[in-house]
């Protein structure tokens, strides 16, 4: 009995052992997967911080390649390398190169096909290619590479297409004729599809020889080291390029110094188009000898032509061709390397090149509706609204008016050419009107923007400070003399409607312009005056404030700092978290319904928040110097800068549709 017992539990104990070894080993197993797991989850939140930091770095990175390449101006590319850089996250860069690209015009291919031979000549007018083989010609359509005619039996040794009637043909007799000498002008008006030489017609007129023109050039040339490099003859003046870089009309020196031309093209206006190597673009007018500079953004120029009268394409060395307007000295447009032997831009606005390929594009706008250059800074430019008219005040003593869908300047008013600066201007009357305030003598002067012509002057005191207009066409404005005065419309001839009032420091009309704000100077008070009424509501007061902007209902105010902004109500009372800049402020704007705020600061930035979250939406690096005036027009945004340039920008890129005018 013992015995058993014994035997019992010494089973027992073993079982019991058995057991808690078990219980241990499945305890630490668990406790190794939960180690385990833990390692996982560590290891997991390694990685996923690892790869934010690294998209952090990639979004930084692709905004700032999208930033140098809008500076290059590679637009391709850098819209490519900001949409990468937001399909990372948020970034206010990117998002700004965004909003300057979609506002940049576009070229849009309608048309290519393979080159009908290995040497085609393109027609003045780009409707016609011209193909040389052996002793025939053949004349395609450039639009569809149809051919269209067929010559045969011609025995010269080069052929150039002059337009879309007229075939020039060339023989040669010694070393050079066959490069310069012209033969018969050939008339293909009549001609059917396959016809032989004898039959075409030649021209009652004789045209001049290429071998005089060399003749002259040579002769009128006095380059010291051997002969031009470059040479043209614009209406029987000599322009050449010697080996040393020297420029010279009609065998004198153009005081230009030693520069880097590669390329040279005579325009139809009398002038001279150089292309450079350090990325300059130069033209000369051999009328009156001036001789003038512009920088394309570009590093370098590979090649130079014409396309249309005023407008040249340039090939620069990152492969795209832009087009030149030599009047607003500006680029309209780039096309992404289309650069080969011959480009023009035809009646109809589509655009024809000769590369690799035959390419007919088409463009939304061939000139940059998104930049407007007026030679001198602008201290303040107007939007009109439902309109394509922009006004800019410009520090030479004009308003300028600019078509802001043909990119050109329609004037420039100019009526005292002592002025220092014109302080501000407005479009009135449903775009009748461009009202400019002088500076010094504070006059408002009215001009007609068909055609620029001054309609009327309103007196206003010494010293012109701030003028506003609004939608009733009530011009308010102040002077150093001190009181607010208001003009029931542009042509008023009654003496307007004085209010005591102090200095403005600022003021500023809403988007629609139903109401403006003005801030005075010494007791500091925000005030805020309506259309349709005369009264002016002081709300309170806003110390070290430097400029402001209200919404079109009257009852949101942003007031900027030095370097803050702060959106109020009409009580002054915060209304939205305030915003801060790492520069000066300079001029603030908030939208006409109030869901975002601009400044333009004095670096050259401009920067755009969404006002009730005060998250940065956008940063735009468009200006070299301080941005003086921004302002929200529909879906635009507008600044004006002392680098004497107008910008605009597509607010489409913040996800923004059209706001609705207030009644």
């Amino acid at each position: 009995s013992v015995a058993a017992t014994l035997g019992t539990v010494a089973i027992a104990g073993w079982a019991w052992s058995r057991t808690a070894s078990e219980r241990d080993r499945a305890l630490l197993a668990e406790q190794t997967a939960l180690a385990l797991e833990q390692r996982a989850r560590s290891a997991e939140r390694d990685a996923v911080a690892e790869k934010a930091t690294a998209d952090a770095v990639s979004k930084r990175l692709l905004a700032e390649q999208a930033r140098a390449a809008l500076d290059s101006g590679d637009v391709a590319r850098a819209e490519s390398r900001a949409v990468a850089s937001l399909a990372l996250g948020a970034s206010p860069d990117a998002r700004g190169v965004v909003m300057q690209t979609t506002a940049m015009p576009r070229a849009e291919l309608l048309h290519s096909y393979p080159l009908p031979c290995s040497t085609p000549t393109l027609s003045s007018a780009g409707q016609s290619i011209l193909c040389k083989d052996e002793d025939s010609v053949s004349v395609f359509d450039a639009t569809d590479g149809r051919e269209v005619l067929d010559i045969v039996d011609l025995p010269t040794d080069g052929v150039v297409l002059l337009d879309d009637s007229t075939a020039m043909l060339t023989w040669g007799n010694g070393p050079r004729a066959a490069e310069y000498e012209l033969g018969n002008v050939y008339s293909l008006e009549s001609a059917v599809p396959s016809v032989s030489a004898s039959t075409l017609r030649q021209p009652s007129e004789p045209v001049e020889g290429y071998h005089e023109m060399l003749e002259r050039i040579v002769a009128t040339a006095t380059c010291r080291a051997g002969l031009p490099k470059l040479a043209v003859e614009v209406g029987r003046r000599v322009v050449v390029v010697c080996p040393t870089g020297e420029v010279q009309l009609d065998g004198r020196a153009v005081p230009t110094g030693t520069i880097p031309i590669n390329g040279i093209k005579a325009l139809g206006d009398g002038a001279v188009a150089f292309s450079r190597d350090d990325g300059e673009l130069s033209i000369l007018d051999v009328r009156t000898g001036r001789f003038e500079s512009w920088s394309t953004q570009a590093k370098r120029i590979d090649a130079i032509g014409v396309a249309a009268e005023h407008l040249v394409t340039l090939a620069t060395e990152r492969g795209y061709t832009l087009l030149w307007d030599t009047n607003r000295r500006a680029a309209s447009v780039q096309l992404p390397k289309v650069w080969g032997r011959a480009h023009r831009l035809r009646n109809d606005g589509t655009f024809v090149s000769l590369g690799d390929r035959v390419r007919i594009w088409r463009f939304s706008n061939h000139t940059d509706a998104a930049r407007f250059d007026a030679g001198h800074g602008i201290s303040e430019a107007h939007l009109a609204e439902g309109s394509n008219l922009l006004a800019g005040a410009a520090a030479d003593g004009s308003v300028v008016l600019w078509d802001t869908t043909s990119g050109g300047t329609r004037w420039r008013g100019v009526w005292d050419p002592r002025l220092v600066v014109i302080k501000a201007t407005s479009i009135v009357s449903k775009g009748e009107y461009v009202v400019g305030l002088d500076a010094l003598d504070g006059h408002i002067q009215v001009f007609r923007s068909a055609d620029g012509s001054l309609a009327n002057v309103l007196e206003n005191g010494w010293g012109g400070r701030r003028l506003v207009a609004l939608r009733d066409d009530s011009i308010w404005a102040t002077s150093y003399e001190g009181g607010l005065r208001r003009w029931e419309h542009p042509l008023s001839k009654d003496a307007p409607h004085r209010l005591a009032f102090g200095g403005v420091s600022d003021a500023s009309p809403s988007e629609h312009r139903t109401a403006a704000v003005l801030l005075e100077e010494g007791t500091a008070d925000v005030v805020r005056i309506r259309a349709n009424s005369l009264d002016i509501e002081r709300l309170g007061r806003s110390h070290d404030a430097i400029a402001v902007d209200i919404t079109d209902e009257g009852n949101r105010i942003a007031i900027a700092f030095d370097r803050s902004i702060q959106v109020v109500d009409d009580q002054l009372h915060p209304w939205a978290p305030g915003v801060t800049t790492d520069s000066d402020i300079i001029d603030v704007s908030i939208s006409g319904s109030g869901d975002l705020i601009a400044a333009g600061l004095r670096d050259g930035r401009v920067q755009v928040w969404t006002t009730e979250s005060g998250v940065l939406e956008a940063r735009l690096a468009p200006h070299e110097l301080r941005v003086a005036h921004v302002d929200f027009v529909g879906n635009t945004l507008t600044s004006a800068s002392w680098d004497g340039t107008v910008r605009r920008y597509d607010l489409g890129a913040l996800g923004r549709t059209e706001p609705s005018e207030p009644r």
